[in-house]
């Protein structure tokens, strides 16, 4: 699916971009003075400091006003901004992505094209009418049965607990990954398909990553789904959420939810 979105988008953009090299040269002097820090993420991307700086405020001015308008009458519109081809997923396939800026526009795209099912978090999930995060093992089975019927189900992988199931590794930092996941796609028997969605001119991109093995080794498994979210992070800081609405001096920090 080509990006279509109108121009008064394409202009917000264009705005956003030049308000961005501004905010970026000023945030790029105060860390060659010692008054800013940044992450280290950041700091070895292969861009660059400020080009990274460019795209990482470019992100955050746009998300901001599409984060808006996908709420107003025009959400129509502000949906042709994804380029993505819909078929170049599979039905019955368990989409996995990790947290990024776009999720709310994502979110309103499959629930208006009736592509697919989203698990998440926040208040913008109930107002999209999508469902909310499934745990019990009766919510899995009316998921698996969605799967099976030919549905498609979206799910942040780079979500952590306390528990000691699934060990694996995220920028360096031992944590302990969900399975729910992994366990839905086992309970529906399908696969597991990567997806990382980056703003690239005046669209969202939504490029296809690799699909995980349903492995008896749930680890393994979940660690090739982080690793593609990690490299494809270190490349372009951008694309992550936590760089577009938290700070850009923290390093990265695994939170566990439960």
């Amino acid at each position: 699916m080509p990006s279509t979105g109108p121009l008064y988008l394409h202009f917000a953009n264009t705005i956003c971009k030049t308000i961005a090299f501004v905010v970026a040269f000023v945030h790029y002097t105060f860390i060659q003075i010692g008054i800013s820090k940044i992450s280290s993420v950041i700091i070895n991307a292969p861009n660059g400091i400020y080009k990274n700086l460019c795209n990482i405020w470019t992100s955050r001015f746009f998300r901001r006003i599409i984060s808006l308008l996908v709420r107003t009458q025009l959400h129509s519109q502000v949906t042709k901004l994804l380029n993505f081809d819909p078929e170049s997923i599979k039905p019955g396939s368990v989409v996995v992505s990790c947290h990024t800026p776009w999720a709310r526009l994502i979110t309103q795209w499959c629930a208006e094209n009736n592509y697919a099912m989203v698990v998440g978090w926040g208040p913008w999930v109930k107002r999209a009418g999508i469902a909310k995060h499934a745990t019990g093992f009766q919510e899995l089975r009316t998921l698996a049965n969605y799967l099976r019927s030919g549905g498609r189900v979206v799910i942040m992988a780079d979500i952590f607990n306390k528990l000691s199931n699934c060990p694996v590794r995220f920028f360096e930092k031992p944590c302990n990954a969900s399975l729910f996941p992994l366990r839905l796609a086992r309970l529906a028997n399908t696969s597991l398909v990567t997806v990382m969605p980056a703003l690239e001119n005046y669209s969202i991109r939504i490029h296809k990553g690799p699909e995980a093995l349903l492995s008896n080794d749930a680890g393994k498994a979940m660690q090739v789904l982080l690793s593609y979210f990690e490299t494809e992070i270190r490349q372009d800081p951008s694309v992550w959420s936590g760089y577009i609405r938290g700070s850009l001096a923290k390093e990265i920090y695994i939170r566990p939810t439960a």
